[in-house]
């Protein structure tokens, strides 16, 4: 059968070559499937083509080509850059990621090259948290082997992502150095120094500044002509074209977009293309040209659906929906109004800022150790000729004690770090789940109202306006839980335990779930004493009431029945809020209390926060106290909350 398959693999290699198709796939697919002598051939016919392709960075020789593992690794590499050439950017990180696997360990540039593959794929598709990762290691890379060239395409990688998630300021100073850098080495005819101009034209308009921006394109613009780059002249076109759309010159912006369309259309580049039809459709949009605008739309969000190109659907999805408000065709422009919001980045804010925070204080102590390294050398060559033994000493000594400081200055200060992120990625984890739902129904409700108000009726408007309360009290649930929580977190809400009597507490919760139990008919009873004193905080156990006293109004059916009961437990009260609604599951117990635990709908369909059960656990803890459930599906639930007694002294 290996013998059969060998020759099969000749035959088609050999018909292949005969023919002179240089298919890249062809060849691929038989590297792939054939062994030993016949697999090298394959793989130098393909390392040949990449060369021709301009696939690789650095020389390739015989004698790297002649290493059977190398030579596979080169294979994967040159496939990464020949799909990312596609647009086919999900293959290029996948043979980007083989190649790195294949590479040796000190093979650092070949790893710079997979890396860099890597971040720009992953920027395209909108993936920035891995596009960062990737990029930071591709810098570390090139700083460690002292390569500018690297440093440099690290760098405009990292304005790319800063510029994309809206960073401007960080964006702008990663796009100087890399043309900075670019300007240093003044070689290969200018072409990387080209791409950075083009990233800094982009943050410079972000950041409106449309007259350097300008400048910057031309200047790219104009070192791409004189190249003959004529596929990178497309995209100089293409971004300034950006900068006349800023300008509001649509006529001339229309021109030059043209101009970048027929170079894409020729050299098949589908990205950019997608791009340059999304300013079309905005140019002819701008100049009431609707059929033409949703023309170069359409195809603009047929392409993005075929690579995956996620950046620019919803842009596209926009234009279209303006396009079509402006007809007045309101179906159609609700329809891609809903698409724009299902499509919208779905990038984890909390995760992503966590990578930008943890590289720019990498990124500052680098820089700080490296002045503080020239500083030194400075000092030691002027003062070299009158240092003496006891001054050495002296010397030895003082950086001893300035050493140790600093260490101690920098732990303290990467701990309190530390602490903060732990904290923000925590809310944020939680905020970034519940508060897009009830903002998103309320724009959703809102947008509806105001583009169809006069083509209604009233009942229609009635059903509208109770989704967007229902929603407003959702979110308003959700601010409410969210400054106690930032507050107990912050230190602002500290525990301060008093006598109290318990019955006045729990009088002043049920005042505040009063509306809401008598909007769903549910009776709350309580048969707690007067003179049931307790030693805690009463903000803490209002808080906590209030929250299981929601909940328990939540899960109830209607003209069902809540009771507030308290247990005598030597030392603590057990303070317990009791319900006969639907109950749990065993699993749904066990996370409950969970940083990601997910609100589920009340009997009427109630929505709530999935914050509030934490804020009760977290002050219960605090308050050296416990919160605990029993339920069964069916059932009803109970909670407990064990509260201090005041001791002897507490009581006199």
């Amino acid at each position: 059968m290996v013998k059969r398959i060998t020759i099969l693999t000749v035959g088609l290699m050999l018909s292949v070559f005969a023919a002179g198709a240089e298919n890249v796939d062809t060849l691929f697919s038989i590297f792939r499937h054939s062994f030993g002598s016949e697999k090298n051939v394959a793989a130098q016919k393909l390392i040949d083509q990449f060369v021709q392709e301009e696939c690789y960075d650095y020389v390739i020789s015989d004698e790297l080509k002649s290493d059977r593992k190398f030579s596979q690794m080169l294979v994967y590499l040159g496939m990464a850059n020949h799909e990312l050439n596609s647009s086919g950017f999900q293959k290029a990180i996948d043979y980007a990621s083989m190649a790195k696997d294949m590479a040796h360990r000190d093979s650092l540039r070949w790893l710079s090259s997979c890396y860099e593959i890597m971040s720009v794929s992953y920027t395209r598709l909108g993936d920035y948290t891995s596009a960062l990762t990737a990029a930071q290691r591709d810098f570390d890379i090139g700083k460690k082997l002292g390569d500018k060239r690297i440093q440099s395409s690290a760098l405009n990688t990292l304005a790319a992502i800063e510029l994309s998630t809206k960073h401007l300021e960080e964006a702008l100073e990663f796009a100087s150095q890399a043309v900075d850098i670019e300007r240093e080495l003044n070689d290969n005819q200018g072409k990387a120094l080209a791409i950075r101009l083009g990233i800094k034209s982009e943050v410079l308009l972000k950041l409106k500044r449309p007259a350097e921006a300008l400048a910057c394109i031309n200047e790219a613009l104009e070192i791409d002509r004189k190249a003959g780059r004529i596929d990178k002249v497309g995209i100089r076109l293409s971004q300034k074209a950006d900068v006349l759309m800023y300008l509001q010159e649509w006529k001339e912006c229309r021109n030059t977009c043209l101009q970048a369309l027929d170079i894409f259309d020729r050299g098949n580049q589908l990205v950019d293309k997608i791009i340059t039809l999304k300013q079309l459709g905005a140019c002819e949009l701008k100049l009431k040209n609707y059929y033409a605008a949703e023309q170069y739309l359409l195809e603009g969000e047929r392409l993005c659906k075929k690579t995956g190109f996620r950046p620019l659907l919803q842009l596209i999805q926009d234009y279209l929906y303006l396009t079509y408000k402006e007809q007045n065709n309101l179906s159609k422009a609700l329809y891609y109004l809903e698409c724009s919001s299902a499509n919208k980045d779905s990038l984890s804010q909390a995760e992503y800022q966590k990578l930008v925070s943890e590289y720019k204080i990498k990124y500052e102590t680098d820089q700080k150790e490296k002045q503080l390294a020239n500083q030194e050398r400075a000092n030691r060559n002027k003062f070299v000729f009158i240092i003496v033994l006891l001054a050495l000493f002296a010397l030895i000594a003082i950086v001893a004690i300035v050493g140790y400081r600093l260490a101690s200055i920098r732990k303290k200060r990467n701990d309190e770090l530390a602490a903060v992120n732990t904290a923000k990625d925590r809310l944020f984890s939680i905020v970034s789940h519940d508060l897009k739902n009830p903002v998103a129904a309320q724009k959703q409700v809102l947008d509806f109202l105001n583009t169809h108000y006069d083509q209604i009726d009233d009942v229609t408007k009635k059903e509208q306006i109770a989704a967007l309360n229902q929603s407003n009290n959702q979110l308003g649930d959700l601010l409410t839980n969210v400054l106690e929580w930032a507050s107990l977190e912050s230190g602002r809400l500290p525990y301060r335990p008093v006598r109290a009597d318990l019955s006045a507490i729990v009088r002043n919760s049920l005042a505040m779930v009063s509306a809401q139990a008598q909007r769903k008919k549910v009776q709350i009873k309580s048969s707690i004493d007067i003179n049931t004193f307790v030693y805690t905080d009463i903000n803490y156990v209002v808080t906590i009431l209030r929250n299981l006293l929601t909940n328990a109004i939540k899960y109830s059916y209607e003209e069902g029945i809540v009771e507030i009961v308290v247990e005598d437990k030597g030392t603590d009260w057990h303070l317990s809020v009791v319900d006969n609604g639907v109950g749990m599951t065993e699993e749904q117990q066990s996370r409950l209390f969970l940083k990601r635990y997910e609100s589920t709908l009340g009997t009427a369909e109630e929505k709530g926060t999935g914050m509030g059960l934490i804020v009760c656990k977290e002050l219960a803890n605090k308050m050296n106290g416990n919160l605990f459930v029993h339920s069964s599906p069916g059932q009803g639930s109970t909670f407990t909350l064990t509260i201090a007694k005041p001791s002897k002294e507490q009581i006199r």
